[in-house]
């Protein structure tokens, strides 16, 4: 393990809405670690009811235990019936299908149910055989421990599985390094409802290198752009919101551009599932933080 200068990182830095760099390495690459500055509640009965992910996670993986294993489609699909069940059950706003847009006819029309289905096998918790899906003996063991799976959940979305997979965007980093962040500023500053475009800038001030634009400006600028349009659905309706942490309104059309605004706000669940430490100046060398590792 690298021992690091903490004269060099320990100072709080702006642009990390003031964490320090070693504070942020943790942040960035093994987050929810016991010296990290990013911690997970302990759940509750009622934690868990509120965390759609979990909640439908626990479902499936609890049917799998008591049947044994669960027949799949010819496409290697969860059954229909079965995933109209978990859509309901997880209450996610999709406004494909709340508008009638669309409508469900196989696992991928529910974002939430066809992630799942994804991080489940990234993890290693279920298992495909003969067109059957059923429990691994590592899901065996965290269907016993929510707090367990819930965390192995987060990780695994947050490292494993591509964000890019449910758009076409080109930047396939963005959102996806620096999640960890996300949830912070949104811990910090979800307490109204703020525009996509207000995130985004907090985002790609820490992480400029993400942000293809000359300048920062052409976030408030330009009448849509790509690159905060990629990020918000990325952070915010393809990762907070599956696991309760964010609401999403339309505001009214931005003056003289042809869009309506979008707003997110924090959820109260972000406050009580995550602890984010403030700044704090570390004394004497401070080890770099290990890299995230699958499984561990």
């Amino acid at each position: 393990m690298n021992t690091i200068d903490p004269n060099a990182y320990k100072q709080p830095i702006p642009e990390f809405d003031g964490y320090s760099t070693y504070e942020m390495a943790w942040i960035l690459f093994n987050p929810i670690q016991p010296d990290s500055p990013m911690q997970l509640n302990p759940l509750t009965e009622d934690l868990i009811r509120r965390i759609p992910m979990l909640n439908v996670a626990l479902f499936l993986m609890n049917m799998l235990h008591d049947s044994g294993e669960i027949k799949l489609t010819a496409t290697g699909n969860l059954p229909l019936k079965l995933v109209k069940a978990m859509h309901e059950m997880a209450q996610v706003p999709d406004e494909r299908l709340d508008t009638g847009m669309s409508k469900i006819r196989s696992q991928q029309d529910v974002i939430l149910v066809d992630l799942l289905r994804a991080l489940l096998d990234f993890a290693r918790l279920t298992k495909k055989r003969h067109n059957k899906l059923s429990l691994t003996r590592a899901g065996q063991k965290l269907l016993n421990n929510p707090d367990a799976l819930l965390r192995t959940l987060l990780l695994t979305h947050g490292f494993e599985f591509p964000w890019s997979h449910y758009d076409y965007y080109d930047n396939e980093e963005v959102g996806q390094f620096g999640w960890a962040f996300s949830l912070r500023i949104l811990a910090l500053y979800g307490g109204e409802p703020r525009e996509d475009r207000w995130y985004a800038r907090r985002y790609f001030t820490a992480f400029p290198e993400h942000y293809p634009q000359e300048s920062l400006e052409t976030i408030d600028t330009v009448d849509w752009n790509p690159i905060v349009s990629c990020y918000a659905t990325r952070t915010f309706n393809h990762f907070a919101m599956m696991y309760g942490l964010v609401t999403y309104t339309r505001g009214p059309f931005r003056p003289g551009f042809g869009r309506q605004k979008e707003f997110f706000q924090a959820t109260a669940l972000l406050h009580e599932l995550f602890y984010f430490k403030e700044h704090v100046s570390y004394i004497g060398a401070a080890n770099f933080p290990p890299m995230y590792e699958p499984g561990r």
